[in-house]
């Protein structure tokens, strides 16, 4: 994108030189941005099989390496976003649970006692969530990612 916009400034100068003028880039036939970015990101793909594919002095170890640390990456940019969700999710209910509003009456006691079972219900629930981010960190720490410390961190907040 920044090389076809870097020429479109410089077309009106090559068409009074006669030099020919490279066409335009083709029209995204109304893709939204996801569905761009998923373009781009199959074309980064197919990309970097050619890459491998012409340069035959790459050894298939360092392409092994290679891959796996990049799925190490995401696996890693994947543990981070559902911790991040289960830290948000896991202070707001203690932020219910610190609440000493018991009530002073018989309705206010009932409510109360409805919100206690709600809350457990919604730990009940998540519990299976929790055990998805257990996982993942189980996995980095058993593929001996370079960032296993700062991983185990974070685990143990959750």
């Amino acid at each position: 994108m920044v090389l076809i916009s870097c020429l479109i400034p410089t077309q009106p100068k090559l068409v009074g030189r006669q030099i020919p003028c490279p066409p335009p880039p083709p029209p995204l036939g109304g893709l939204t941005v996801t569905g761009a970015l998923q373009v781009t990101a199959e074309l980064a793909g197919h990309c970097r099989s050619m890459f491998f594919s012409m340069h035959s002095v790459l050894d298939w170890d360092s392409a092994f390496v290679f891959f796996r640390q990049e799925k190490l990456e995401q696996l890693a940019a994947r543990f981070d976003r559902k911790a991040g969700m289960r830290e948000t999710w896991l202070s707001e209910n203690q932020r219910l649970v610190s609440q000493d509003n018991f009530g002073y009456d018989l309705a206010a006691v009932e409510a109360a006692c409805k919100k206690h079972e709600a809350i457990e219900t919604d730990i009940f629930a998540y519990e299976e969530r929790v055990q998805a981010v257990v996982a993942v960190a189980y996995e980095l720490e058993q593929e001996n990612y370079h960032d296993i410390d700062r991983i185990n961190a974070r685990y143990w907040v959750v």
